[in-house]
């Protein structure tokens, strides 16, 4: 029982990852499809219409994973309480350990 809801909880938290992979699998079938249609007398004109309606999504341009979201929220935690324990001292620590964190998300990214 407890595997069935770890892995709909995978499936939810993973929704856009899923998606854009079944796209991209999809997308991937369709240009080749596209390309026999272009090369068939008959379906030529069909493959060159398909060909007009052909979306680029540039890379830079894709949204970051949700995951990072989830990731900073207890990443705040764990310094939170490690800052009650140890005190002060540990902030400016605390704040190098956030700014690698943020540059590891942006080149990940």
């Amino acid at each position: 029982m407890a595997a069935v809801g770890f892995v709909t909880y995978l499936v939810v938290f993973n929704l856009s990852s899923v998606a854009k992979l079944l796209g991209d699998l999809y997308a991937r079938r369709k240009r080749h499809i596209v390309v026999q249609m272009k090369s068939n007398e008959a379906w030529q004109d069909v493959g060159r219409r398909f060909e007009a309606f052909a979306p680029q999504h540039h890379a830079a341009q894709r949204e970051p994973s949700q995951w990072y979201i989830i990731w900073f929220w207890a990443a705040g935690i764990l310094r939170l309480r490690q800052r009650e324990r140890t005190g002060d001292d540990s902030k400016k620590r605390a704040a190098n350990q956030d700014q690698a964190v943020a540059q590891a998300s942006i080149e990940d990214a």
